[in-house]
């Protein structure tokens, strides 16, 4: 085999290994018009790829295992969260957030109307 031929069947292997991974089977793209950020939504059978603007990594849902796992590129590492561990998260966020506004009423009626 020639070089000129063993390139090209490289180069042919390799765009058929990679595509069933690079292209979603849908992708939806979700834009911000006061700011002009992009979300961005791929679907590819029973993974759900979601990315924000401006976030150092994504998350996926996986259907088969029905869990989220968010993935931080710019510290290499990942977080695996079931529906519990969700709902504890959003428990204690719930938590945060009522301590801060009763903070706030408390600051606004020591302020002159």
């Amino acid at each position: 085999m020639t070089k000129g031929k063993l390139g090209t069947a490289i180069i042919g292997l390799s765009v058929l290994l990679m595509t069933p991974y690079t292209y979603a089977d849908t992708t939806i793209t979700i834009k911000d018009d006061a700011d002009g950020s992009q979300t961005l939504i791929q679907i590819k059978g029973g993974m759900v790829r979601m990315q924000e603007p401006g976030d150092s990594g994504y998350s996926l849902y996986d259907k088969s295992r029905d869990i989220v796992i968010h993935v931080d590129t710019e510290n290499r590492s990942y977080v695996e969260m079931d529906k519990d561990a969700i709902k504890k998260q959003s428990a204690a966020l719930s938590k945060m957030m009522a301590a801060q506004m009763e903070q706030m009423r408390a600051q606004m009626q020591n302020m002159p109307p």
